[in-house]
């Protein structure tokens, strides 16, 4: 079988060993900001009960779950500060930046849900 001339390949079909398209390099890097962003909630909610513990915010009024708020939109920022490296990681290597955003999909899944159970 013959490979087929160049001419033949559709431009927006990736060929072997050719450098990632804007689209590739801009999916993996917002699944790998996002999969930070929930890793870095996760943290900063252990952070938060272990240097200040608290009650339950599940039997407190709304006004403490503010603090919701707060790690949501500092896990954004952390997030966005680092998109631009790992846009520039993908930009690179493409195939090691999908490789790391696949495994953190479950390690982020994971500490969500070890932080969910024991620190609400």
């Amino acid at each position: 079988m013959s490979v087929p001339p160049a001419s033949l390949i559709p431009e927006n079909e990736p060929t072997q060993g050719a450098p990632p398209t804007r689209n590739h390099v801009a999916l993996v890097t917002t699944c790998l900001a996002l999969h930070v962003a929930v890793l870095a909630y996760a943290v900063l909610r252990l952070v938060q009960a272990w240097l200040y513990p608290e009650p339950d915010p599940a039997l407190v009024s709304w006004v403490t779950r503010i603090g919701l708020f707060w790690r949501m939109g500092l896990s954004l920022f952390i997030a966005a500060l680092l998109a631009p490296l790992g846009a520039r990681w993908a930009t690179r290597d493409l195939a090691a930046a999908l490789r790391s955003a696949c495994w953190l999909a479950p390690l982020a899944a994971v500490v969500l849900g070890l932080q969910s159970l024991f620190f609400p």
